[in-house]
Formats: structure tokens, C-alpha cells, sequence
């Protein structure tokens, strides 16, 4: 399901409305003149996400250049 509010609403009634749309688990449709322009789909469930990317972050050390070609010849058919 989903909710459609107008631009102008969302900024007067901003946080009444997200958290309307939290609690039903419905997604918003902002709309513009009646076109939709944006789409808030709420997904928090109160513990922190942590991202793919940084996760390993301060776990690997890279020593000298790692721009720098290694000269190895390989053939991609043997292998």
C-alpha cells in the first residue's frame, strides 16, 4: 500500500507524516501538482544497519603500489 501526499503537506506536516507512514508500513508517494516526484519507502526497525561497504574497514594493510603491474605472464586458456 502506499500513502500520497502532496509537497506542500509533507513540509507543513512533515514528521507527523513519517511517522504515520513508519507505523502503517506503508510507502509515500510525494507528488507535485498530482505527479509523483518522490517516493519514501520507510524501512527502520530500530537497530543499525551497517553497510557492506566499510565493514572491513582498518582490517587489511596495503603494502607499497598497488597501481603497479606485476609482470606475470599468464595465458586465461590454461587456467
Amino acid at each position: 500500500m502506499y500513502i500520497e501526499v502532496p509537497i506542500g503537506q509533507l513540509k507543513i506536516h512533515c514528521y507527523k507524516i513519517l511517522e504515520e507512514a513508519q507505523k502503517s508500513n506503508n510507502k509515500l508517494i510525494i507528488t507535485k501538482r498530482g505527479k509523483p516526484i518522490a517516493e519514501i519507502i520507510p524501512e527502520y526497525t530500530g537497530a543499525v544497519k551497517k553497510s557492506f561497504f566499510g565493514a572491513l574497514q582498518s582490517k587489511a594493510k596495503i603494502n607499497g603500489d598497488i597501481m603497479m603491474p606485476l609482470n606475470i605472464d599468464w595465458d586465461a586458456e590454461s587456467e
